[in-house]
């Protein structure tokens, strides 16, 4: 049941949100329209003041011209009305950045802003540069996000004309960081204040430049003391022999390969390769059949999307009632995937070791699959589902 704080969270939240976008969609109408009259209205000329009479000078406007007419319309948050009226989307991006929540490209950035800021002579071309600033902006901030691309999205997307409304609406309203939204009405507020007296575009292009030094520079951080040798330490899993390729150092020896090297695109390659071929090798091995004094037990696996025990731990659901009702629990494996097909079939691959996203998609061996290897030893497969299976392709 709702309080009356909740609800009246719900009404500043709406406040915060509505408020803003009704005076952009009202001033964008109102801007789109003056930009119209100014590219099909006809300019009017306007006697010298020295052929006027007294009284027609007194109600004559100092320039009876289109573009004065419209010139000082206060529009703060036009983006069309002024050059990098973008600044704003820019400074957000830089909120989101230093929060964690964007994946920013810092030359893609400059080169978009070098583009608002070149000195364009003609009026017309001037606003046409806005008008494509729009789309490539959009764009350019969907890139700069961690949001799936055009080609997962047109991929995927009959799965998510598969969910539900109910589920659409829940999703939606988790996905919405309500703290960060805001924090840009207040950066908005704060930018509609500053830059009537401060050139904001002046900082936009000096952090924009001081993110591609940052890039060109190389990483911000030390990963080695100077002077020290550098130990690169591979395995190919189980007991096989460890390969050091340093100036000194002992090997490491393990199921795993070690992550001793520095984080070179090179050095990441080669240990994800190691790791693949140290999974290739790892199998369960199953008897051929159980004890004949054997007592009867069963067995539950519980896979609900790509949930992990990690995720279950961080909700504080580790003392949830339904895991008392367990004798045995094995919580201590690693799924390695990031949503509910590579889970599943994960999963029903257990008894081999790790595979790469694409060769999830590949057959297998027999011995791989860990249901049928419970089968051969007597147990009784069932299965329940909370969903009717069509997602997915259950």
């Amino acid at each position: 049941m709702m309080t009356i704080s909740d609800i009246i969270e719900i009404i500043v939240v709406c406040a915060l949100i509505f408020f803003p976008l009704g005076y952009l969609a009202r001033h964008s109408l109102r801007r789109i329209r003056d930009t119209l009259r100014l590219f099909f209205a006809k300019p009017r000329y306007v006697k010298p003041a020295g052929t006027l009479r007294r009284t027609e000078k007194a109600r004559q406007p100092k320039n009876d011209s289109i573009y004065a007419k419209y010139r000082h319309a206060f529009f703060p948050l036009a983006i069309l009305a002024r050059p990098f009226r973008l600044e704003l989307l820019f400074l957000v991006k830089f909120g989101l950045l230093w929060a964690g929540y964007l994946n920013f490209h810092p030359l893609l950035n400059l080169v978009f802003a070098a583009f608002l800021l070149m000195p364009i002579p003609r009026y017309s071309l001037h606003r046409l540069r806005h008008w494509i600033a729009l789309p490539i902006g959009f764009a350019l901030f969907w890139h700069d996000t961690w949001l799936p691309g055009p080609e997962s999205i047109m991929s995927q997307g009959s799965q998510v004309a598969g969910f539900s409304t109910d589920y659409l609406i829940d999703l939606a309203t988790r996905f919405i960081n309500w703290q960060m939204i805001g924090a840009i009405f207040v950066l908005l507020v704060a930018w509609l204040f500053l830059s009537q007296w401060i050139r904001i575009t002046v900082f936009v292009v000096a952090i924009l430049l001081w993110l591609n030094v940052l890039t060109l520079a190389g990483p911000s951080f030390s990963l080695w003391p100077a002077g020290q040798p550098t130990t690169t330490v591979t395995t190919t899993g189980g007991n096989a022999a460890a390969t050091v390729a340093a100036t000194g150092g002992a090997p490491v020896v393990g199921d795993m390969p070690a992550q001793t090297a520095p984080p070179t695109t090179a050095n990441l390659n080669a240990w994800l390769n190691n790791f693949y071929n140290a999974e290739a090798k790892r199998k369960s091995t199953f008897p051929s059949s159980l004890p004949a004094d054997a007592q009867p037990f069963e067995l539950l696996v519980i896979n609900i999307c790509s949930l992990s025990w990690s995720d279950i731990e961080a909700a504080g659901l580790m003392s949830h009632p339904l895991w008392s009702h367990f004798d045995i629990e094995f919580k201590n494996f690693n799924s390695a995937t990031s949503y509910s097909g590579p889970a599943a079939i994960r999963l029903l691959r257990a008894s081999c070791g790790q595979t790469s996203h694409t060769n999830l998609y590949q057959p297998a061996n027999n011995d791989c699959y860990l249901f049928d290897n419970l089968s051969k030893l007597g147990f009784t497969q069932h299965l329940m589902m909370g969903h009717n299976g069509q997602f997915g392709g259950f």
